[in-house]
């Protein structure tokens, strides 16, 4: 299966992926914050041995990349493709990653905890993505011991973890409901179902482009499936929501809306300098216009893959060198330009 933001689906440009993680730790060794250098090379090793060894059916499915021997832009590039976390992007000490050949699947060994299994698939899939997840997730335990309290579930680092150790998430992409004034509304609302809303990132991160992850709060006294289902269905009523709204500034403010998307499409166009955030948000715009079928002068363009391109770290992979965030705007206004 592509990469998330390769692949189109039903909605897509307003479901743009699901992600399932799973946090574990094994039983024999102190939390991330209470260990040493040595035992962080320990535990890498026997995660990386448990996947990546000869008598694992995982064997071949896997790339291993030591975090400690990677410049700080190749760390970003990787946060960019959602692939590691920002925490494993300022870690210090040994760690490691895995990471399959469709990257659909990430193994951070010593992020928070000392294993963060995720799964990304575009669209709504969070049950091929928890399929997966736990069929990997079994095959590590058939070789190492997991910090497991049978009153408790999964030990995890941050007690909002502990349980079923497991955070599903969808990123989303609505701008009409954030036009409309109707987000702080459905952010009270999932808060109420038990589920919160979040950057593009995560926690503390912002809402570039109107891009969203809703994900559970709760992993402790629910099953896997129970979040699951709480979730999927939660993102089938804002889907939903997000497709009235679109109608209703169609209908009703249909100048107002065309003016703004193809004010971010000339911008895009012919910009000679474009910030991150600038750009994400034209390119929400036209992500948004050509849905309600206000421009099809992007059709052929995959927007959302260039949301990511456009991220910093893969403009100065783009041009072959760090640059100066006013250096790299001009770089990002020209790969745009180039696109569009």
């Amino acid at each position: 299966m592509a990469i998330w933001y390769k692949e189109t689906q039903n909605d897509d440009d307003i479901i743009l992926s699901s992600r399932i993680r799973l946090a574990r730790n094994l039983k024999n060794y102190p939390f991330i914050t209470k260990l040493n250098d040595e035992g962080r090379e320990k535990i890498v090793k026997e995660i990386k041995k448990s996947v990546m060894s000869s008598n694992s059916v995982l064997k071949d499915m896997f790339e291993y990349t030591d975090i400690t021997k990677t410049s700080p832009l190749e760390r970003h590039l990787l946060k960019e493709e959602r692939l590691i976390s920002e925490d494993m992007v300022e870690t210090k000490g040994n760690a490691g990653l895995l990471v399959d050949k469709d990257k659909n699947v990430s193994i951070m060994i010593c992020e928070e905890d000392h294993i963060r299994l995720q799964c990304i698939y575009p669209g709504l899939n969070l049950e091929k993505a928890y399929d997966m997840a736990d069929k990997i997730d079994n095959v590590i335990e058939e070789t190492v011991d997991y910090a497991f309290s049978p009153q408790y579930g999964y030990l995890t680092a941050c007690p909002t973890n502990v349980g079923t150790g497991l955070r599903a998430s969808v990123m989303v992409h609505i701008p009409a409901i954030n036009i409309c004034g109707r987000m702080k509304g459905l952010a009270d609302m999932l808060s109420k179902l038990g589920l919160t809303v979040r950057g593009l990132f995560g926690e503390g991160s912002e809402a570039d482009g109107y891009l969203y992850q809703i994900s559970n709060q709760i992993t402790l006294g629910v099953s896997e499936n129970e979040i699951i289902d709480k979730l999927k269905n939660a993102v089938e009523s804002i889907v939903t929501m997000e497709k009235t709204l679109r109608q209703e500034l169609k209908d009703n403010n249909l100048v107002a809306i065309s003016d703004r998307v193809w004010r971010s499409y000339g911008t895009l166009k012919y910009a000679q300098s474009i910030s991150g955030k600038e750009a994400k948000q034209c390119l929400s715009d036209c992500l948004l216009g050509k849905n309600m079928g206000i421009i099809n002068t992007v059709d052929n363009i995959n927007l959302k893959e260039l949301m990511v391109l456009s991220e910093p770290a893969h403009i100065s992979k783009a041009f072959g060198k760090d640059l100066k965030p006013e250096e790299r705007d001009v770089k990002r206004a020209e790969f745009i330009r180039s696109i569009i």
